[in-house]
């Protein structure tokens, strides 16, 4: 199947993948229309099914409405590698400071799927590949069997080194690794151990993160939590609920914090990453985030910088319906925090940790904008993440508005919204 970069985009968006806000426009009058919904710089994309459409000069920059007009004028009809331009995608620009090249495809040797992921490349991947081979993860799975164990590990060690380098790149210091059997080797100049003990013998850890398959992960959070690890970050989904409850009362009589699972991460943009969060979405700034979506915390995120509105630090919850910090504890956190402002807070459906927050925001001295996402969301349905499901009247969207809106939260309908409420807030 061949895909129109505007289907593709429809598909990521039904599936909680943030996309670019934009439309599909077929003439001048629709484009600019599009771009005036918008309000700033847009890209005109010609809809072809071609690759290579920025070299062939059909992928243009409009500052205003009019420019985004003529650019749609000259594209439409015209005949690009033996495809009519019939539509273009006419979305928001956006500043590229990081591209993350994930790409299924067929091997042409085997005939079977092949997965690459890698740090850099976008449009150019190709040449990155042939220059910079050891920067590219690969995996072909069988897509007639599960993977296998060794298979599976590979790609999580894979895109644990290449999340490692993009944390490093945002600030985080990185002192050690840890790999069974891989001891005694280095990756980007740190070492690996074979164990989290051995980590410790040789260096101060003050927080680990783990990026393990789920059939391992609590023993993996037991082994750090055993050697004194204060602070775990959790990235793996799919844990059992019993395991994650078992993490979660041992880290519990360590006294040590437990974000996740299904998190991505914690970021305080300007200092540290620890996660897998786009740090260029983010920037400094005086309001505090909490999501248990991770990609409405990008979303968030990048709408609040872009209204020059920067945060102190970007904490995602995590989407399971038991998770080891819940939403009160890090309120708490943020109301000692004397650097935080505000405080916004992205729930969806689901559970009931809004509802049981609401108490302890009535009491915080910081006021506090929220956004529940999920508002179409079946009853009995789950919505994505294993935590997204309203049952028996508890955990819908209604009833979250109406709770935190009666205990003086500020609410907004929409993503977009929320700048603008936390503006209002500041000033």
């Amino acid at each position: 199947m061949r895909l129109h970069e505007y289907e593709g985009k429809e598909l990521f968006r039904r599936h909680s993948i943030v996309t670019p806000p934009g439309g599909l426009a077929c003439s001048k009058e629709e484009a600019e229309k599009i771009a005036r919904s918008i309000g700033r710089p847009v890209v005109v994309k010609a809809q072809i099914l071609a690759g290579g459409r920025g070299k062939a000069g059909v992928i243009l920059q409009a500052e205003s409405p009019q420019e985004a007009g003529l650019a749609a004028e000259s594209l439409l009809g015209k005949i690009v590698k033996d495809h009519p331009v019939m539509t273009v995608l006419v979305e928001e620009r956006l500043r590229i400071e990081t591209e993350i090249y994930l790409g299924i495809t067929v091997n042409g040797a085997t005939g079977s799927p092949l997965m690459m992921i890698c740090p850099e490349g976008g449009v150019d991947i190709e040449e990155t590949a042939f220059h910079f081979p050891d920067r590219l993860a690969t995996l072909s799975p069988d897509i007639f069997q599960r993977p296998k164990p060794d298979e599976t590990k590979k790609l999580v060690d894979d895109i644990g080194r290449i999340q490692t380098e993009l944390m490093i790149n945002a600030g985080t210091h990185i002192v050690a690794g840890v790999t069974p059997g891989k001891g005694g080797m280095t990756v980007l100049g740190r070492p690996v151990y074979d164990s989290v003990k051995e980590a410790v013998a040789g260096h101060r850890i003050d927080a680990s993160i783990l990026f393990v398959p789920a059939g391992v992960a609590k023993e993996s959070c037991l082994e750090a939590l055993e050697a004194g690890v204060p602070i775990l970050v959790v990235i793996t989904e799919h844990i059992p609920v019993h395991d994650t409850m078992r993490i979660r009362a041992r880290a519990q009589s360590c006294q040590a914090t437990i974000i996740g699972p299904t998190t991505p991460g914690i970021i305080c943009p300007g200092k540290t990453k620890i996660g897998i969060m786009p740090a260029q979405l983010f920037s400094p700034g005086p309001a505090g985030l909490i999501s248990r979506s991770g990609t409405l915390s990008y979303e968030i995120g990048g709408r609040l910088s872009a209204a020059g509105i920067g945060q102190t630090t970007v904490v995602g919850l995590g989407a399971d319906p038991v998770v080891g910090t819940d939403l009160v504890r890090l309120l708490e956190l943020f109301e000692e925090d004397p650097e935080t402002k505000v405080v916004v807070v992205v729930g969806e459906v689901g559970g009931t940790q809004e509802e049981r927050a609401s108490d302890f925001i009535r009491s915080m001295t910081k006021p506090v904008v929220a956004y529940i996402a999920g508002r179409s969301a079946p009853q009995g349905v789950r919505m994505g993440h294993a935590g997204a499901i309203a049952t028996r009247g508890l955990g819908n969207v209604e009833t979250k508005i109406k709770t935190l809106r009666d205990h003086g939260v500020w609410v907004a309908e929409n993503p977009g919204e929320v700048p603008g409420l936390v503006k209002k807030i500041l000033h």
